[in-house]
């Protein structure tokens, strides 16, 4: 009898739990991911379409429902980049990589940032924490040693580049035009312009076409003294891009050079134009001007040099040149 009640007793207690709401939660999670993944993808085709706006609220939908997913703040961090919020955007990829320690595309993504930032050292910082956890990252290498230059560290540029051609010769790949360019750069920053001279050459060897590599040639050749065959280079870039503003400055160059002062203004100028960052036009500019009894127009371009945020090797010289003029100069 006994047996029966405790029967009877457990049936009914097992009803109860199958039509009670806490059996919900197994069910609902599936259900729960699917939805942020719809979200998920929603952003992505507004990310797609340029829908900023759509695309930050549908990624926020799905973090909200899957915290955990390091994909989603990745495309977060991607659409702050979008809306120019690198920062965030920053935050964003930093918190992927909590989710996923080894996600080594997001270290890339803020290295790039730092960048744009002007922060060299915490963009290599990123960099080179990408090629801890991904080896095939070591192109990154490149970047590294490209950054130093820049700073002109070049002892740990050298570094870098020796640590990438061990690597890239132990696993037998072909070195590419980069290196070469990026080593021949290193001996300039050592004005040892014969050196440079080789690795461009082999660079060029590699690819007849690469715009860089020629472009370098031609500046190095100018740099020589050699500036017929420099101008052989910069016209035959200019075949290739009729609107880049460097090579006009080259010819400005040839033309000052060939005592050519009203060609040669003409050239820098049209350089200006088609490149407003350039900074070494203004420097040329202002001496024409000088040379021509202009001391007001030549004060003005060499106001304006100063004020270039590219380097500006004649700085010092400049300012003794403003002297000269009796114009107010920069600092």
């Amino acid at each position: 009898m006994v047996s029966v009640k405790l029967l009877l007793i457990f049936n009914i207690t097992l009803v109860l739990f199958s039509c009670a709401p806490y059996s919900l939660p197994e069910k609902k999670e599936p259900a729960q991911r699917e939805f942020a993944f719809e979200y998920y993808r929603k952003s992505l085709d507004a990310l797609n379409r340029n829908n900023l706006d759509d695309a930050a609220g549908f990624i926020r939908k799905a973090i909200e429902i899957n915290p955990n997913f390091a994909k989603f703040y990745s495309l977060q961090g991607d659409i702050f980049y979008a809306q120019d919020r690198k920062k965030e955007a920053i935050n964003s990829y930093q918190l992927a990589l909590r989710k996923r320690s080894n996600f080594a595309e997001m270290y890339i993504k803020s290295g790039r940032i730092y960048e744009e930032l002007k922060l060299p050292d915490r963009a290599i910082l990123e960099y080179r924490k990408a090629t801890a956890v991904e080896e095939n990252h070591v192109n990154l290498l490149l970047k590294i040693a490209e950054l130093y230059l820049n700073a002109d560290d070049v002892y740990r540029a050298q570094s870098e580049l020796d640590d990438y051609e061990k690597y890239l010769k132990k696993h037998k790949q072909e070195i590419p035009v980069t290196f070469y360019q990026l080593r021949g750069k290193c001996f300039l920053k050592q004005n040892k312009p014969e050196k440079a001279l080789e690795q461009f050459q082999l660079a060029e060897f590699l690819d007849r076409n690469n715009f860089q590599t020629r472009l370098l040639l031609a500046g190095l050749f100018f740099q020589l003294g050699n500036i017929e065959k420099g101008i052989t280079y910069i016209n035959s870039l200019l075949r290739q891009e009729k609107d880049n503003g460097e090579l006009y400055y080259y010819r400005g160059i040839y033309f000052y050079r060939k005592q050519n002062l009203k060609d040669a203004r003409t050239q820098f100028l049209l350089a200006l134009q088609l490149d407003n960052n350039l900074a070494d036009p203004l420097y040329f500019l202002g001496k024409i001007a000088f040379a021509s009894g202009n001391r007001e127009e030549a004060a003005e371009y060499w106001n304006r040099y100063l004020q270039s945020e590219t380097s500006a090797e004649h700085r010092e010289e400049v300012r003794q040149l403003l002297r000269e003029t009796d114009a107010p100069g920069m600092p």
